[in-house]
This record gives structure tokens, sequence and C-alpha cells, in this order.
């Protein structure tokens, strides 16, 4: 009946099903076949059913935490703008100085260019008075 790509979401009217099924004393080998899904999917559904109380997937929590709050990195634009000529090394350790974080220059790097920021060199220009 369900023909499903591997490693994709279970849609929500199934994992309701499956839930309905069970909560009707149809053992897990039996929902399994009739709507022909893995065993492990209708237990690993029926499993979470019972832990929180509804099929809802946990979502995406996954991952370290960002240490940079949206404060910090207005901070980190707005230095950047007033040091324009400034190094990412020196950047860097102004920014930990005031917003009291230990972020290395290579985050620091990353979050200069995630608002659009960029790094330019100033172009060489021909002199316009002879030197003596």
């Amino acid at each position: 009946m369900v023909k499903m790509a591997r490693g994709t979401a279970t849609n929500k009217k199934i994992r309701d099903l499956i839930v309905k099924k069970y909560l009707d004393n149809n053992s897990i080998r039996k929902i399994a076949k009739e709507l022909s899904l893995p065993k492990s999917t209708v237990f690993s559904i029926i499993k979470l059913y019972e832990e929180i109380g509804k099929t809802d997937s946990r979502g995406q929590s996954s991952g370290r935490p960002v240490k940079i709050t949206s404060r910090s990195q207005r901070k980190l634009v707005k230095l950047c703008k007033e040091s324009r000529r400034g190094t990412v090394r020196e950047i860097t350790a102004e920014w930990n100085g005031q917003t009291g974080l230990n972020i290395s220059r290579e985050t620091c790097r990353r979050w200069i260019l995630k608002p659009g920021l960029g790094f330019y060199k100033a172009k060489e220009k021909s002199l316009l008075t002879e030197k003596t």
C-alpha cells in the first residue's frame, strides 16, 4: 500500500494510522504487513507515541548550539564598519574584548561574511606628484 524512499520521514496520516491500529490491539507485525512498512518503522513510531504521547516527529535539534547572539553579531558588523582597514585578527581581538566571548579568528571571519561584508585589498594607485 505505502511505498516510501529510504530515509524519508513517514507521512503524518500514516503515523496516525499506525497508532490507531496499535491501539485497536493489532500486532506490530500485522500493522507492518498491512501497510507494507518495515517492522522497525512501525515499532519506532509506536515507541515515540508511548514516550511523548503524540506521533509528531521530534524535529531538528541536533548540533552544537551557537555561541553568538544576534546582539553580538550586530556588534561585529558595527566594528567592521568602524575599523574598515582592520585585519580579522584585530577585529576578533576587539570583538572578544567587548562581548566577553572567546571566539576564534575563523569563526569571526565566517560571521563577518554572513551579513554580506567582505574582505578587500586596497587598490594600488599611482602617485599624483613625483617623489623627491
